[in-house]
Parts: C-alpha cells; sequence; structure tokens
C-alpha cells in the first residue's frame, strides 16, 4: 500500500509537471502571437492540438518572421524616401530653369525644347558635372577601366572595333567625351571641317545629304558611328548633316585624340581607309538613287513630267 501511494503521489506529479508545461508552452505560443498580430496555422494532428514541435516552430518562427518584414518594409521606405528626394530635386532644377527661361522672356518652342532636354538628362541620369568630377585624380588604370565599363556595349556592338587592336581601343575609349543632342540638333554639319567623330549609343540619327537638309538616305542607330572621314584625311570636309531624330547620347572622339591611339597601330590608319573607299561607293550609289527616286516623286507630286520610270514599274 505504501508504495502504491509513493507511485500514485509520483505519477500525480508527473502529470502536474506535463500539465505545467504544456500550459507554459501554449501561452508562450499564444504571447507571440499576440505580440506580432499573427494568427498561427492550424495543427496537424487530428485532436486538434499543437505538438511540442509545433508550439516552439510557432513561437520561435511568429517573431522572427515579424522581424523580417520589419526590414523588408523598412528597405522599402528608404527606397521611396530616395525616390522622392531625387524627384524633388528635379523638380527643383526644373523650376529654376523655367524661372531663368520666363525672366529671359524665351519663346515657347525653344523654351520647350530647353526643359525636355534637361528633363531627358534628369530621367537617365546624365550629368555631365558629376560626370566630369568623377573621373578626375582617378590613376591611370581606375580611369581605363571605368571608361570601359561605361563604353562597353558601345565597343562589343560597334563594328569600327571588331578589327582594332585592343590597345588602341583602350586609348580611343580612355578619349571619349559624352555628348548629349536633342531632337533635330545638328550633331555634323554639312561644309564644316570635321574635328571630331561620334559613336550613337542611345537615340538615332538621319544623313542628310541636300543643301536644304530635307533629304535623308540613312539612317544611323545604337552602335553605328559616323565623321571617321574628317579624322583620315585632313581638311575634309563634311558631305552631309547629321541630325538626331530623337534625344540621343554620342561618344565623341576629337582628332587630336585620334591621332594619338593611331601612333600605337599606324596600320589601323590603312585598314580604315580602304573601309571608307568600299563604304564611299556603296554609299554614293545608294545617295543617288534615293535623290533619283525623290526628284520623280517630287514631280509627280506637282503635276509635272516625268520621262523615266522606275525599274520596278518597266516589263
Amino acid at each position: 500500500q505504501n508504495l502504491q501511494h509513493v507511485l500514485d503521489e509520483e505519477l500525480d506529479s508527473g502529470v502536474v509537471a506535463g500539465l505545467l508545461d504544456l500550459s507554459y508552452r501554449q501561452c508562450l505560443q499564444y504571447g507571440a502571437a499576440m505580440l506580432v498580430g499573427w494568427n498561427a496555422p492550424q495543427p496537424i494532428a487530428e485532436t486538434g492540438g499543437f505538438s511540442p514541435p509545433e508550439q516552439i516552430f510557432c513561437t520561435v518562427s511568429a517573431p522572427l518572421s515579424s522581424l523580417f518584414m520589419a526590414w523588408v518594409f523598412a528597405r522599402l521606405l528608404v527606397a521611396v524616401d530616395k525616390a522622392e528626394e531625387a524627384w524633388r530635386g528635379f523638380m527643383e532644377r526644373l523650376s529654376k530653369i523655367t524661372n531663368v527661361l520666363n525672366s529671359l522672356a524665351v519663346r515657347e518652342p525653344l523654351r520647350q525644347r530647353v526643359l525636355q532636354y534637361h528633363a531627358f538628362l534628369g530621367v537617365h541620369n546624365v550629368d555631365k558635372e558629376a560626370y566630369d568630377v568623377l573621373f578626375q585624380g582617378l590613376s591611370t588604370n581606375l580611369h581605363i577601366e571605368l571608361k570601359l565599363f561605361l563604353f562597353e556595349q558601345l565597343v562589343l556592338q560597334a563594328p569600327f572595333f571588331q578589327a582594332v587592336p585592343p590597345r588602341v581601343v583602350m586609348t580611343m575609349v580612355r578619349a571619349f567625351e559624352m555628348e548629349v543632342f536633342s531632337p533635330g540638333d545638328m550633331v555634323v554639319k554639312k561644309g564644316d571641317v570635321g574635328q571630331e567623330m561620334f559613336f550613337l549609343m542611345k537615340g538615332s540619327c538621319d544623313v542628310l545629304v541636300d543643301d536644304e537638309a530635307t533629304l535623308s538616305v540613312a539612317e544611323k542607330k545604337v552602335g553605328d558611328y559616323f565623321g571617321e572621314i574628317a579624322l583620315v584625311f585632313d581638311n575634309q570636309v563634311r558631305t552631309a548633316w547629321v541630325c538626331a531624330k530623337v534625344f540621343c547620347v554620342l561618344a565623341k572622339l576629337t582628332r587630336a585624340c585620334f591621332d594619338d591611339a593611331l601612333k600605337l597601330a599606324p596600320e589601323v590608319r590603312d585598314m580604315m581607309i580602304q573601309r571608307i573607299d568600299q563604304q564611299r561607293s556603296g554609299q554614293e550609289q545608294a545617295q543617288q538613287s534615293v535623290i533619283q527616286l525623290s526628284e520623280r516623286s517630287r514631280k509627280a507630286a506637282i503635276g509635272g513630267p516625268c520621262k523615266e520610270t522606275s525599274p520596278l514599274l518597266q516589263g
């Protein structure tokens, strides 16, 4: 009997301890859920109660998940705050520019072009002053690596660099200057003596050959280049206009930098002369065809005589 009494007491104490442990885990679980406002998932067991591992998991995961979501929302708020700050700075800059234009009584078409130009610079993060400051004081290696990174896509896309030795490419890229043109701006003017060539990074340009700059014979797209004839031949006069169709970002290479680069590989100049001769013959034929077609269209539009017939309509 004494032994049975002892066993009953130990059993009762074990049951009480188990109940206390269960109650403690439940309170801890409910407290964690209340702290984060989280409804815990339903228990897996058919009895409807949580097992000890489930209770421990809910107790630990509830605060951790809330902390993680708090971190995500904090980062999101920081990003939104930075975006709003950048937008406010952009609008303040446009407001100052608008006030200056108003004080100078600039005409509306020109005023809109100036505002659109600055808006393009702001949207695409093209800040020439910051761009110049970026390269001040850099070592030669850092300067080259940063320029190659900025103009990597251009170097990979432009056919001009495909047969040029790497050391010449690095020298040219290091000398690149970024220029931005608005729609309608003349990048190259016919009749001027060329002192630079251009590589198109963003946008597109029209090539115009007539004196009135109205007849387009070609379109330059991203990766294309123009103006190289003026750098290969001395005192070369521009033979066409190049007009920006949209906002364009171009890399400019001056004659002095071009000559310095070719000192490392004089054979590149000979290769370019051969390429230019080939391009000239093809371009002249294409320009003559476009001019003839444009002349026929003009005569047909005004009802004038047109003795010649298009080859496509013959036979």
